[in-house]
């Protein structure tokens, strides 16, 4: 049995001497910082927002566009390489197929002429757009930009169904 006496500013527990301030001040402490580790919880879970499912909704879906066109989006002329997207401007970075490859003169350059080289664009753009209407993104393909490169030299913009050539 323990045997606790009443001192006056202490409590004698069998033979140590508990302080009652000491006691007080401890309950008091640890109080006190549960109550603040609470409050940082609050604060940090607010602090940053979480998306909204939406957001995460368009992103998947803009993975997976990317994934879908990625080396399947094939012309006689080019193959789709790489798609980056970022809300307006977009990057579509191609190779070639063996047909133009010795058309091809490095760094964005090709020895064709220039309405040849756009209509070949213009025919990769147009099997890259169905395959855009089939995910849930967000915008109008011919709202957006897109930068068509090849080796990530840009070769010129696509925007609504016209190219502009570098």
């Amino acid at each position: 049995m323990i045997n606790m006496a009443d001192t006056g500013n202490e409590w004698q527990l069998g033979k140590r001497a508990i302080s009652k301030v000491g006691i007080v001040s401890l309950i008091l402490s640890s109080v006190a910082f549960c109550l603040g580790v609470i409050s940082l919880i609050i604060v940090i879970s607010h602090a940053q927002p979480q998306p909204a499912m939406s957001e995460i909704e368009e992103q998947v879906n803009v993975l997976a566009f990317q994934h879908a066109v990625e080396k399947a989006a094939v012309t006689d002329d080019f193959i789709v390489n790489r798609v980056l997207m970022n809300s307006n401007l977009s990057y579509i970075d191609i190779s070639l197929q063996p047909s133009v490859a010795l058309a091809y003169k490095g760094q964005g350059k090709f020895d064709l002429q220039a309405e040849e080289l756009k209509d070949k664009i213009i025919a990769i753009m147009d099997v890259i757009k169905p395959v855009y209407g089939n995910y849930n993104l967000d915008g109008d393909w011919d709202a957006r930009t897109y930068k068509v490169t090849i080796q990530n030299y840009v070769i010129g913009t696509y925007k609504n169904g016209t190219v502009n050539l570098e």
